[in-house]
Parts: C-alpha cells; sequence; structure tokens
C-alpha cells in the first residue's frame, strides 16, 4: 500500500463508498483506528487530494467520519480530524455544526453518550473558529431536543455540567437553554426527573437558581400532555427528585399545594399517580409537604380524575395497603369526612 500512495487510482479508492455511503475513513474513524486514519489522512495530503471534502463525506444517513468518531467516543480520532481540518483550512463550524438526517450533529451524539472530552474538543474547536457557541449547543433536532436535552436524558451529568458552564462563559441565556421544550413539550429538567437522573436533575436547579431564573415557571411548565417534572417524578417514584423540586419550589417561596395539586390532561395529579403506582415513600413525602404547607387535603386527596378516580381509589384497585392507610390517616389528621373519602 505504502508504494502506491500517490497513485490517482488508489487515492479515488480511498475515497470511494460502499452501499451504505461508509468510505474507509468513516469505518476507520467508527472504531477509532488511529493510525489508520492518520496514514489515510496523510496519503491524501500527499496527493494534494481535498481534505475536507473527505472527512465531510456524508453516508445515507447523514454522518460524517467525525460524526462517527464522536458517537463512539473515539477521542484521540477527534483530535486528529479536527486538526487535519484546521490545517486545511476547513471551514470548521460547517463541519461540527453538519446534522445527518434527523438533526443530530457531532457534538449533540457526543452530549447523548456523555463523551465529555469530545463535547470539550468540539467546542473548543469552534471557539477557536469564531463560531457561536450558543447556536451550537441549542441547536434541536428534528423533535427539537438539543445537546443539553441528550445529556440529560442520560444522566451524563459532567456533560451537562460542561455544556451549562461554557454557555455561561459565554453570557448565552441559561435559563432559555434548560427551558427549551422538545415537541412533545419536555424540558432537560423534565427529562431528566423522567429518566431518574438525580445529580442531574439538582445541577440543573441549583444552575436555574445561580442564573435568578423564574423557578416556579421552569419546575410547572407543563408538557403537550400537561405534566410537570414533580408529575413525572411522581410517577416513577424517583422520591429524591421530588424532594429536590419541592424544596427548590420551597426556596423560591412558590405555591406548594398548587404544583403537587397539578392535574395533566387526564385530570391525574402527582399524588394519584404516585397512589396508582404504588411509591409509598413518594406519597409520604407529597402528604407531607402537603400538610406543611397547610394546603387544602381533603381536596387534593379526594380529587378526582377524568375517569373519577381518586387517589384513595387507585390505591385500592392496586391494592397499594400502606398508601391506602397513609392517605386515610393524613385525612384523618385533617378531621376530613372518611366516609364521603371512602364511598
Amino acid at each position: 500500500i505504502q508504494n502506491r500512495h500517490t497513485d490517482s487510482n488508489f487515492i479515488t479508492t480511498i475515497a470511494s463508498s460502499d452501499s451504505y455511503g461508509y468510505t474507509a475513513l468513516m469505518c476507520a474513524s467508527q472504531n477509532g483506528h488511529r493510525e489508520i486514519v492518520q496514514y489515510l489522512l496523510k496519503t491524501l495530503q500527499d496527493a494534494n487530494a481535498d481534505i475536507p471534502a473527505t472527512i465531510n463525506h456524508v453516508k445515507n444517513d447523514g454522518r460524517t467520519a467525525l460524526m462517527l468518531a464522536s458517537g463512539y467516543g473515539k477521542t484521540e480520532t477527534v483530535k486528529r480530524l479536527l486538526k487535519t481540518l484546521q490545517d486545511a483550512k476547513a471551514d470548521i463550524p460547517l463541519t461540527i455544526n453538519h446534522a445527518d438526517n434527523n438533526g443530530r450533529t457531532a457534538l449533540m451524539l457526543a452530549s447523548f453518550y456523555g463523551h465529555a472530552e469530545i463535547v470539550q474538543s468540539l467546542l473548543q474547536t469552534l471557539q477557536n473558529a469564531n463560531a457561536d457557541i450558543p447556536a451550537a449547543i441549542n441547536h434541536a433536532n428534528n423533535d427539537r431536543t438539543t445537546a443539553l436535552m441528550l445529556a440529560s436524558n442520560n444522566g451524563k451529568t459532567e456533560t451537562v455540567k460542561l455544556l451549562l458552564k461554557i454557555l455561561q462563559d459565554a453570557n448565552a441565556d441559561i435559563p432559555l437553554a434548560i427551558n427549551h421544550a422538545n415537541n412533545d413539550g419536555n424540558t432537560a429538567l423534565m427529562i431528566a426527573s423522567n429518566n431518574g437522573k438525580t445529580e442531574t436533575v439538582k445541577l440543573l436547579l441549583k444552575t436555574l437558581q445561580d442564573a435568578n431564573a423564574d423557578i416556579p415557571a421552569a419546575i410547572n411548565h407543563a408538557s403537550n400532555n400537561g405534566t410537570t417534572a414533580l408529575n413525572i417524578a411522581s410517577q416513577n417514584g424517583h422520591t429524591e427528585i421530588v424532594q429536590s423540586l419541592l424544596k427548590t419550589l420551597q426556596d423560591a417561596n412558590a405555591d406548594i399545594p398548587a404544583a403537587i395539586s397539578h392535574a395533566g390532561n387526564d385530570g391525574t395529579t402527582a399524588l394519584m399517580i404516585a397512589s396508582q403506582n404504588g411509591y409509598s415513600e413518594t406519597v409520604k413525602l407529597l402528604l407531607k409537604s402537603l400538610q406543611d404547607t397547610n394546603a387544602d387535603i381533603p381536596l387534593t386527596i379526594n380529587h378526582a380524575n377524568n375517569d373519577g378516580n381518586t387517589a384513595l381509589i387507585l390505591a385500592s384497585f392496586y391494592s397499594h395497603a400502606e398508601i391506602i392507610l397513609d392517605l386515610l390517616k393524613t385525612l384523618q389528621d385533617a378531621n376530613s369526612d372518611i366516609p364521603l373519602a371512602i364511598n
């Protein structure tokens, strides 16, 4: 091979692709074969070939060699590709911000899998090219999901922290980035709450507080189906996240009973869905928070959804005995009409 490295036919072979659009460089990049990547690039360079065009070759799904290496966490390969593009005076923002058929960029792929060092390299390279950093981070794919949301989805807290720090350094609108909603109406906070990513939720909440953001608006934001971060966390029994959300609302002097009593489009509240799914610790926390804020306990517990079911009915239907006892004890402590609640 080395004896043929300037042969035009051989250069054509390097640049050719298979039925899926893969080139040799893309295969080597995806698998992190650094020496092969280096050799292919050097061969193309010696032949005065168009290096940026080869690196930016797009396969059938719209992904490039840089995107493949970024998604698969091949850090050294990413650095090599970026350095080669810089040396060739390529259009760096065009390359890094290129989106595949689903609207995802190299930054988004690296963020989704939590490849923080690659995220750092991509953003540093953009910064060196005087590119718009906030625009790159806040770029949304086809379903309006951003890099921050993708990292939050998987609980890649170090990557989330890095993205937020770089946005801060660029004097970007932090609340706007965190509160951005996808096509389903879900934000990064809601996605992390749904998936039980406690540390990510805490980081997002702390960042919103530090930015003097409207905390109630962020936490109580409802998706297209009317659910909030608190509803979602309660539904999945993520008690520590529920606690963090309520504590943050409390610190902002927000209306705690209103947040707990918020009903989705189907009329279901956080207390009801936690009761239905048998998350006794979450139910206890919600009831305690209602008591501590002097809420109307009977009104909350006896609230019925669109099907006419209350928290007590749902807990009874699914035989969650401990939750049934907690609900009745809380009603009793509030001097409520117990027979009315049961009947």
